[in-house]
């Protein structure tokens, strides 16, 4: 942005969209800005570590050995950058005064608009360990996430593209 004062520093989140994708919703990249330079001529080079190629923004609670919520964040899923499917979330990025060892923790998620069908919804995770801690955000490698199957059996999810596939 020509002009504007933009301020960043190393170790910092940032997220990345690819302009006019043609999307409704844009797929949201997560990186963390690894190094920065400034050139002869005042301009900065940044050099950003990809985290997600793509990211979903949820809400988050830290639960004690109760289930009782500790407090309310804001979180993002993050996709493992070598998954063959985009819905599949591997790991949580939470503000780094988040619990670091939970007992549990509670995801809220919106509608998924890269799964479909999809609805919100909120499930307990067990077992998350933390895989980094930066300061500013912890990272929790997650277990599988039972994420809802939307209530659809297998016969009336395929019976749709059946029909999309007869006329």
């Amino acid at each position: 942005a020509h002009g504007e004062v933009v301020r960043a520093k190393v170790g910092e989140l940032v997220g990345l969209s690819v302009a006019d994708s043609g999307s409704a919703t844009p797929d949201w990249m997560v990186g963390v800005i690894r190094w920065m330079r400034i050139d002869d001529e005042g301009r900065i080079d940044a050099g950003i570590g990809l985290l997600a190629r793509r990211s979903l923004a949820i809400g988050v609670s830290a639960l004690d050995d109760a289930g009782n919520p500790m407090n309310d964040r804001r979180g993002i899923l993050l996709s493992p950058l070598r998954s063959q499917e985009s819905a599949i979330y591997s790991s949580l990025l939470t503000p780094g005064l988040f619990e670091r060892e939970p007992a549990s923790i509670q995801l809220t998620l919106p509608v998924d608009p890269h799964r479909w069908p999809s609805s919100a919804c909120a499930l307990t995770v067990n077992g998350a360990g933390i895989m980094e801690s930066a300061g500013a955000y912890l990272r929790f490698a997650l277990p599988p996430l039972d994420l809802p199957d939307e209530g659809l059996d297998s016969g009336e999810a395929e019976a749709p593209l059946a029909a999309v596939h007869s006329g």
